[in-house]
């Protein structure tokens, strides 16, 4: 992992900063880094990697999420909110939203594995967010 060292005012800031590392079930991790730019609202833009447990090959992967300005970047909320994104499904939203995900998006995002953990998002009921080096 490319780690850049940005001068700031207050100091050193890390580009690409390994926020978490989590394993949801013991089925999927999710990488989530702080990178160097923020949004129009000022909050940090995250990158992440999402993908089943020992495959070489991400479900989702980019660097286009910004969570609440009430979270901070590495809490479990930005984690949830996040998934809440990836865990869409047809009938959530537009179908058009869609047009674009791969075969495998679209796999998983009708899996009942997606639904099961859009119910947890939904409920604030994880449980199971362990970190993914342990």
């Amino acid at each position: 992992m490319r780690i850049a060292q940005i001068g700031t005012e207050g100091g050193l800031k890390m580009a690409n900063e390994l926020l978490r590392h989590i394993r949801i079930g013991g089925v999927f991790e999710l990488k989530m880094w702080a990178t160097s730019r923020t949004d129009n609202r000022g909050q940090t833009i995250i990158a992440y990697d999402f993908r089943r447990v020992g495959t070489d090959e991400p479900i989702f992967a980019a660097e286009d999420f910004a969570g609440s300005p009430m979270h901070s970047d590495d809490s479990d909320d930005a984690v949830e909110a996040l998934l809440g994104f990836l865990t869409l499904r047809p009938g959530d939203t537009d179908q058009d939203y869609f047009d674009n995900y791969t075969k495998e998006q679209m796999d998983f995002c009708l899996s009942q594995q997606c639904e099961t953990m859009q119910f947890e998002a939904s409920e604030h009921a994880w449980g199971d967010l362990t970190n993914g080096d342990a």
